[in-house]
C-alpha cells in the first residue's frame, strides 16, 4: 500500500507487490458472466422497467454469486435463523444465517454482514464461503441478515430489517464487540443502519466497513461516466433509484437514510471508525471519495483504500480468501485496522 496524503492521513492507494493473477481471473470471469445478460432473449411484447428487471433477475443473480471461493472453510457451521421479534406491532421475523468456523462458537466478537445487490438482488447466502474464511481469520461469528428486497419491498423496509438485526444482536453481544460489514448496496446499508441507530440514541457498533459502497443517486458523480466501460459489473447493470425507493422516490431525494452523503455534519458526528474500500476503475469510486470527505468533516476516524489495479472489480475483497496472497494483503490491512478499534 502506498500512502496518499492530501490532508487525509489515512487514505491509501493500493499497490501490491504480487502479480494480481487471481484478480485478473476474477475480472475475466465477470466478463464471461456479463455475457449472460446480453444473451437474455428479447421479449416479444414491450415490458415496463420493473417487468424487465424481474425477467433478468436470474441472470443478474448469477453474476453476483460467481465468482466466489469454491469451498467454505473446513468444518464451518451454518445455522439458518427465522426468529419472531417480540414487542413489534406486526409479526416480524429476524431472518438470516450464522456462519461460524471451528473454535468460534463462543466468540464474543461478531460481524453483522449486509450483502450487496442493488437493494434488489441476492440473499443471506451471498458471500457465504468467503464469510466462513473470515470467521476463522478474524476469530468472529458472522451473522448475515436476510433483509427484504426492493422493488417488492421498497425503502425503508430493507433498512428496517438491518436495524432490527443489529438490535437482535445487542441481546447477546456488547456493542463494542459488533462490527458492521457490507458491500455495494450493503455498503450503503451499514452506513445508513448506523445513522438510524444514532437517531434512536442506541449504542453504536465498534466500527463500520464498507466495500464499494453506494452513497448517492445512481449516476450522479463523474466516475459513473469515466469508468462506465472499465467497471464490468456496476457499469453493465440495469438499475434505477426507483427500484429501491418505489413510487415516492422524489420524496426521498435528499434523505440521509437513503443517500448518506446528504447527512448533516451533526448527524455524522460521533459516528464509529469507518473503513472505506473502492477500486479506482469502478463507477462508485467517487461515491466513496465524497462519503470519506463528509465523514472527515464531521470528525470521524476514516481509513480508506483505493485499488489501482486495472483488473480490479467492484467489491473485489469479497472474492479473495484471506489465505491467498492477494487476499492476505487486502484482508490483512482490514484485520490490522480492526485491531486498533
Amino acid at each position: 500500500y502506498q500512502r496518499r496524503v492530501r490532508g487525509l492521513k489515512n487514505r491509501f492507494i493500493l499497490k501490491m507487490s504480487c502479480q494480481r493473477t487471481y484478480t485478473k481471473q476474477i475480472y475475466e470471469q465477470f466478463c464471461e458472466n456479463e455475457k449472460t445478460i446480453s444473451k437474455t432473449p428479447t421479449p416479444t411484447t414491450p415490458l415496463t422497467q420493473y417487468e424487465r428487471f424481474v425477467s433478468m433477475r436470474p441472470a443478474l443473480d448469477l453474476i453476483l454469486k460467481t465468482p466466489q471461493p469454491l469451498t467454505p472453510f473446513p468444518g464451518t457451521e451454518t445455522i439458518l435463523v427465522d426468529e419472531p421479534v417480540e414487542g413489534t406491532a406486526k409479526t416480524f421475523h429476524i431472518r438470516g444465517r450464522w456462519t461460524i468456523s471451528p473454535g468460534q462458537q463462543h466468540s464474543e466478537q461478531v460481524i453483522l454482514y449486509i450483502h450487496g445487490g442493488g437493494f434488489s438482488l441476492g440473499d443471506s447466502s451471498l458471500g457465504a464461503n468467503l464469510l466462513s474464511h473470515l470467521s476463522d481469520y478474524l476469530k468472529v461469528r458472522v451473522f448475515s441478515v436476510e433483509y427484504r428486497l426492493a422493488p417488492e419491498y421498497p425503502f425503508p423496509i430493507g433498512l428496517q430489517d438491518c436495524v432490527f438485526a443489529y438490535k437482535w444482536l445487542l441481546k447477546t453481544f456488547k456493542p463494542q464487540n459488533i462490527l458492521l460489514l457490507g458491500d455495494s448496496a450493503g455498503g450503503n446499508l451499514v452506513v445508513t443502519t448506523t445513522l438510524a441507530l444514532k437517531l434512536e440514541n442506541l449504542p453504536l457498533p465498534s466500527g463500520v466497513i464498507s466495500l464499494s459502497g453506494l452513497f448517492n443517486k445512481f449516476g450522479v458523480y463523474n466516475s459513473w461516466r469515466r469508468n462506465k466501460h472499465s467497471d464490468i459489473l456496476v457499469g453493465k447493470v440495469m438499475y434505477s433509484d426507483e427500484h429501491y425507493l418505489g413510487p415516492l422516490s422524489n420524496s426521498f431525494s435528499t434523505h440521509p437514510l437513503v443517500y448518506p452523503v446528504k447527512a448533516h455534519t451533526d448527524q455524522l458526528s460521533g459516528f464509529p471508525p469507518t473503513y472505506l474500500w473502492a477500486a479506482n476503475n469502478e463507477c462508485l469510486v467517487d461515491d466513496n471519495l465524497v462519503m470519506e470527505k463528509r465523514l472527515v468533516e464531521a470528525g470521524v476516524s476514516v481509513t480508506s483504500y483505493y485499488d489501482n489495479c486495472p483488473y480490479s472489480v467492484h467489491v473485489l475483497p469479497m472474492f479473495l480468501i484471506p489465505s491467498s496472497e492477494e487476499g492476505s494483503m487486502m484482508w490483512g490491512h482490514i484485520k490490522e485496522w480492526i485491531s486498533h478499534l
